[in-house]
């Protein structure tokens, strides 16, 4: 009988020699209780600068810990703190903010003011500073475990969401993202989120009547496509780590589809900003996906970004980044969403300066995401963490 090889959650290094509530040898993280004894989950959220990672992960987090995830599968508990060994003096820090999500849950959520801030990038990253994941706790539901499959079934998971920074990506040669990224030079990765910006489109920041709220000419992009694939050329450059990313799925999101629509390009009556759910709310199907409505939000999301984007358009592949095709259809298992983190708080977004003099950007009211649990519902399906029907 083997040993299990236990993974820190933060930055997947093995520890399988560490026991709980030690350190990490690499982040020097301490590793959380629940890490003996649940399905460590890794995914990666990827997409060029602007394309709002950080906004997505948060509020998605934010959602979880709210009980979002229907019970009868999972419920999570908590978001795991990025806690550091504070016995022993002189060890390296942890290569990366403790708590780094929580205090961003706080400037989304506040909980005194009413005035939420706009959050600023993922910074690019040294080799020396690992990015940390955020780790988010599912405590198992005992309700359907014959609709679960193993290894998961009577298995708690850990989220381990990881997020880039667009440019590490994009300009990156593979032996520095490796390093900088180990839940990809490790394979680890069960799935890959990649968020698209239609507001970082060219054509449509030309149409704009109001320049200002897409803070014209920052991170402009040419095409959608070409952004997904730009933002990967890194990792896929190299065959057997894009031999194995071929199998993986992926999730490609459109996200501020608010600001689609007060552009009048999206109706707000439009099945990829409505309320159908692709979750099964019925009695003798509760929790389980509904194939039927994602192959339709699926199909309806990709024609639409077909005809946003000047690239060809996601459905005709070509030649692209050392002959890698430009197509998603690239990956074996992918799916298209729309999706929205701030909503309509952000139209009554704000800026001003601190006393350091950098922009801060607030915005009254609360978050209100459309969509943004579809993708990751998604690629729990895609592993048989939950159940779907036709």
């Amino acid at each position: 009988m083997f040993a299990k090889t236990i993974r820190c959650p933060f930055c997947f290094a093995d520890c399988s020699t560490t026991p709980v509530g030690k350190p990490c040898p690499t982040c020097h993280s301490i590793l959380p209780e629940e890490v003996s004894d649940s399905v460590l989950f890794p995914i990666v959220v990827v997409g060029p600068s602007g394309a709002g990672k950080t906004h997505f992960l948060t509020v998605l987090a934010h959602l979880l810990c709210e009980g979002a995830l229907w019970p009868s599968y999972w419920t999570a508990t908590r978001i795991i703190r990025q806690e550091e060994d504070q016995e022993t003096e002189g060890s390296p820090a942890t290569n990366g903010s403790p708590d780094e999500f929580v205090n961003w849950e706080e400037k989304l959520y506040p909980s005194k003011s009413g005035k939420g801030e706009i959050l600023g990038g993922t910074t690019k990253r040294s080799k020396e500073k690992l990015p940390l994941s955020l780790v988010i706790h599912l405590a198992y539901s005992g309700g359907v475990a014959n609709k679960i499959k193993e290894p998961y079934r009577k298995r708690d998971v850990l989220l381990a969401f990881t997020d880039t920074a667009g440019e590490d990506l994009v300009h990156g040669e593979w032996s520095e993202v490796s390093k900088k990224y180990p839940i990809l030079g490790n394979k680890l990765a069960e799935g890959l989120i990649a968020l698209v910006n239609p507001t970082q489109l060219s054509t449509i920041r030309d149409e704009c009547r109001d320049a200002n709220a897409l803070r014209k000419g920052k991170y402009e992009q040419s095409g959608l496509q070409m952004s997904v694939y730009a933002t990967l050329q890194s990792v896929l450059s190299i065959p057997e780590i894009r031999k194995t990313m071929k199998r993986k799925p992926i999730a490609v999101c459109l996200t501020k589809t608010d600001a689609l629509v007060n552009l009048d390009k999206l109706d707000p009556q439009d099945l990829l900003v409505g309320s159908q759910d692709i979750v099964s709310r019925t009695e003798s199907d509760a929790g389980l996906i509904s194939l039927s409505n994602l192959e339709l939000l699926s199909e309806k999301t990709e024609a639409y970004m077909a005809d946003l984007d000047n690239d060809n358009g996601f459905r005709e592949g070509k030649p692209a980044h050392d002959g890698i095709t430009g197509a998603v259809n690239f990956f074996k298992y992918h799916a298209f969403f729309a999706t929205d983190a701030l909503g309509s708080a952000i139209q009554t977004a704000r800026s001003s300066r601190d006393s350091q003099g950098n922009e801060v950007r607030m915005f009254t009211g609360q978050p209100m995401p459309r969509r943004i649990l579809d993708p990751l519902l998604w690629v729990l399906w895609q592993h048989g963490l939950v159940g779907g029907r036709k």
